[in-house]
C-alpha cells in the first residue's frame, strides 16, 4: 500500500502557487489603478510588445519542458515524500517560467502604456491557475 501525500506539505506548495499568481494580479492592479489614459492598443512598431510575446510562448514551453524532463526521472516505486520533493521543485520552476513573462508583461504595459499586454497577462494566469497543484495531479506521475 502506497503512502499518502503529505497534507502539509501539499498545503504548502498550494500556498506558494497561490501567491505567485497573486503577486501577478496584484501588480498588474496597480498599475491600472495608476495609468491616466486607458489605451487598448497593440503597437506594432513597439518592439518590447514583441518581446513579451515572445517570452510568454518561450516561458510556457520552456516550463514545460524542464518540468516534464523532472518528473519523467521519477520512479513507479517512489514514496510519496520524494515524489511530493519532485514534483514541488519541479513546479516551482515551471511556475517561474510563467510568472516572469507574465511580470514583463505588466512593466511593459506600464512603460509603453498598451493595456493590451494585460491580454498576454490574463492567458498566463490562466495557465497558472489550469496548473495548480492537487493531490490527483501529483499522484498522477506515479
Amino acid at each position: 500500500m502506497r503512502k499518502k501525500l503529505n497534507p502539509t506539505r501539499l498545503k504548502v506548495l498550494q500556498v506558494i502557487h497561490s501567491s505567485l499568481m497573486l503577486g501577478v494580479v496584484f501588480f498588474a492592479g496597480f498599475v491600472l489603478y495608476i495609468t491616466d489614459e486607458f489605451e487598448f492598443t497593440f503597437n506594432m512598431k513597439e518592439p518590447f510588445n514583441w518581446v513579451a510575446m515572445f517570452l510568454a510562448v518561450a516561458g510556457f514551453f520552456m516550463g514545460n519542458t524542464i518540468f516534464n524532463r523532472a518528473m519523467s526521472g521519477v520512479d513507479r516505486n517512489a514514496d510519496a515524500d520524494e515524489l511530493l520533493n519532485r514534483f514541488q521543485s519541479a513546479h516551482i520552476i515551471r511556475m517561474g517560467f510563467l510568472e516572469g513573462p507574465a511580470i514583463f508583461s505588466v512593466v511593459v504595459c506600464m512603460l509603453t502604456n498598451c493595456q493590451s499586454l494585460l491580454l498576454i497577462t490574463a492567458f498566463l494566469l490562466a495557465i497558472m491557475y489550469a496548473y495548480f497543484p492537487t493531490e490527483e495531479k501529483i499522484s498522477g506521475y506515479r
